[in-house]
């Protein structure tokens, strides 16, 4: 693999996770996103040792835009953070019997795989893409899809709701395949 991109990278407990799915070297570029400031930090302090990597302090999204970012207001809680709004959240925590009162909310730049790919000059065909980005995964994917984009492989983890959800999710497995990337359950 000659590229990874971490969407989500959160506290690179994903990335640990990925060195032992995926044939990870000190030549593989790798690229972390991830919105919520309260991450920045920690991964900033890795950098250096994981190699070939730097951080794009944004959140996926299938525009160019801004958005509200809604974290669990610190960094130890493993509750994620979304641009999806503060029901999403509260929806997504209520899923695994959880509940957070203490919020914080961020203005967060918000960009696309495309503009990703442009700015590195990536040739995704040789790109591993992970999506664990509470609940934006479904507009990212459509997104791939609409501009043809074919990766490596993507590991995804999605937020299902509904049967909607689950339909998508099938879907959008169906459409990548016929782009020639293969979709992976991330969790």
């Amino acid at each position: 693999m000659k590229m990874l991109i971490d969407a989500g990278a959160n506290r690179l407990l994903g990335f640990e996770k990925l060195k032992m799915l995926e044939s990870i070297t000190t030549d593989t570029i790798k690229i972390f996103i991830e919105p919520n400031p309260e991450c920045w930090s920690h991964i900033e302090q890795n950098l250096a040792s994981i190699g070939r990597a730097s951080l794009i302090k944004a959140a996926l999204g299938d525009k160019e835009d801004m958005a509200m970012l809604v974290t669990s207001g610190t960094y130890e809680a493993d509750t994620g953070a979304t641009v999806m709004g503060e029901e999403f959240y509260d929806a997504s925590l209520m899923r695994w019997g959880l509940k957070n009162e203490l919020k914080k909310y961020h203005p967060t730049r918000i960009t696309t795989i495309a503009s990703i790919i442009k700015t590195h000059s990536i040739d995704p065909r040789e790109c591993v893409l992970k999506l664990d980005i509470e609940g934006a995964e479904y507009v990212v994917i459509q997104d791939i899809i609409n501009n043809k984009m074919t990766f490596q492989k993507i590991y995804c983890e999605f937020h299902l709701f509904d049967a909607k959800h689950e339909k998508l999710k099938y879907d959008f497995a169906k459409q990548l395949n016929e782009l020639g990337t293969i979709l992976c359950e991330w969790d």
